[in-house]
């Protein structure tokens, strides 16, 4: 990040973030996502307005906002009620897989079909947007207290904390197909099995061995427990990435193991995760309205448009009702609320600077999770 006046640098943070705060009050009673004040907020002091803020390495940008995605992950599992969770759990699953997996198809044939592009590109726009967003989908349903009813509110939840591994997985896989990697389907498939199953694995195992350790450390300050805490799920990510495993899913698991078992100092240590993952979320929205280019998004906004009505309209319809088919019992109005709370946001901001960072550098690694 670069500030145009260093010695300001602190200032000028410090006031983005109290009106970044002020912002989220105003978008609640509008009943806008502050989200999307956050993302013009950085806009506003991006260099295409006042250019306070510029964000010249992309590649920075993309590990900040994994790291970010990581906490926001954390922090909604250590909030998830497992107990709620539980009758819903391969309701939620489903929706996280074979839902992503028709939204990212249909929205890639609705691509290729509205826009100058070819398979491999048009898969790979419908893989970056297959998503819902765990950011976004927690800040609305909490922020208002929504007690909904046939446990909808856990089922979106828990979709949107778990689809994001699958949504990266196929932006990696459509990257490679596009930078001329061949691979049978059979392979594709295996490797994204094992990575969601190293993902979970690696998740849940961690969060107990820590349950064990936090019960049992010793330490001077009780803030230092959040601390340690945040150690580990860093290293949840980062250790998962390392062994070949899906790091989102590993760090959400990771919460909820934590959030659903007593643990030393829990209520000071979800309080502070949950201030962090605004942070987060702040900074991740506000960084991705700083690099926005007003021209360009005028340029493609009728494609965009295009595009964006074929997914709302057509591609997560289709995923929603296709993948809750094997499920009873579920009124077609409750389908239809999944349909409409699949909420979009960071993650296919996020998702969609992998591949511009792949083919600057000409190669396949730096697409990889």
């Amino acid at each position: 990040m670069q500030v145009v006046e260093p010695a300001y640098g602190f200032l000028f943070v410090a006031i983005l973030l109290f009106v970044a705060v002020l912002a989220s009050k105003t978008s609640g009673r509008l009943g806008v996502p502050a989200l999307i004040f956050f993302l013009l907020l950085g806009w506003a002091f991006g260099p295409n307005m006042f250019d306070i803020f510029r964000l010249d390495d992309l590649s920075w940008l993309r590990q900040m906002g994994i790291v970010a995605l990581s906490l926001i992950l954390f922090s909604g599992g250590l909030d998830t009620n497992i107990v709620a969770v539980r009758p819903v759990i391969w309701r939620s699953v489903s929706l996280a897989t074979v839902g992503v997996l028709i939204t990212a198809a249909v929205t890639a044939v609705a691509a290729y079909f509205l826009l100058p592009v070819t398979p491999a590109q048009a898969f790979l726009m419908g893989s970056i947007v297959s998503s819902t967003d765990a950011a976004a989908v927690f800040s609305v349903l909490r922020s208002k207290n929504m007690e909904l009813k046939y446990r909808l509110r856990p089922m979106l939840e828990f979709e949107s904390g778990s689809n994001d591994p699958m949504a990266l997985l196929l932006t990696t896989v459509s990257i490679a197909w596009l930078m001329g990697e061949q691979a049978s389907p059979g392979i594709i498939t295996l490797h994204l099995v094992l990575q969601l199953l190293i993902g979970a694995s690696a998740g849940l195992l961690l969060g107990w061995l820590t349950l064990k350790l936090v019960n049992r450390v010793i330490l001077q300050y009780e803030g230092l427990f959040s601390v340690l805490i945040l150690s580990i799920a860093l290293f949840t990510y980062a250790f998962t990435e390392l062994v070949y495993g899906n790091g989102l899913l590993a760090v959400y698991l990771f919460g909820i193991v934590l959030g659903n078992k007593p643990f030393m100092h829990k209520q000071s240590t979800m309080k502070f995760f949950d201030g962090l993952a605004w942070v987060m979320q702040i900074l991740i929205f506000v960084s991705l309205g700083i690099i926005i280019n007003p021209t360009s998004v005028f340029e493609y906004t009728l494609p965009g448009l295009l595009l964006a009505g074929a997914l709302i309209l057509v591609a997560r319809p289709m995923g929603v009702l296709i993948s809750l088919l094997p499920f009873k019992g579920i009124q077609m109005r409750s389908k239809i609320f999944v349909i409409w709370g699949g909420l979009k946001g960071a993650a296919p901001l996020v998702f969609a600077l992998y591949p511009i960072l792949a083919f600057d550098a000409g190669t396949g690694n730096s697409a990889g999770a």
